[in-house]
């Protein structure tokens, strides 16, 4: 496999979009979150509390579905680069 540096690129590459993927989604998991703040700061007493409350439950939820997104497709790109590797040296044998 003469080009095995350029397949260890290409897996290299396959990881770094998972990981601006998964700093894509640290992000945007407190959106939910700063929404509920924001709509809260119009109410007072037990309806602002329960706004809050609200939007702790959509954060910790979309929390949970970014961290098994993330790891689907970090399992995904390795799996991508690790087939790919095998393939390319394969063809060589």
């Amino acid at each position: 496999m003469p080009n095995r540096y350029v397949w260890i690129a290409f897996l290299l590459t396959c990881f770094l979009v998972t990981g601006l993927t998964g700093l894509f989604a640290s992000y945007s998991t407190a959106i939910p979150l700063e929404r509920a703040i924001h709509r809260s700061e119009s109410l007072d007493g037990a309806a602002r509390t329960e706004a809050l409350a609200e939007g702790l439950r959509e954060s910790a939820a979309v929390g949970s579905r970014t961290r098994l997104m993330l790891g689907v497709v970090t399992v995904l790109a390795g799996g991508l680069g690790a087939g790919i590797l095998l393939f390319a040296a394969k063809e060589r044998a």
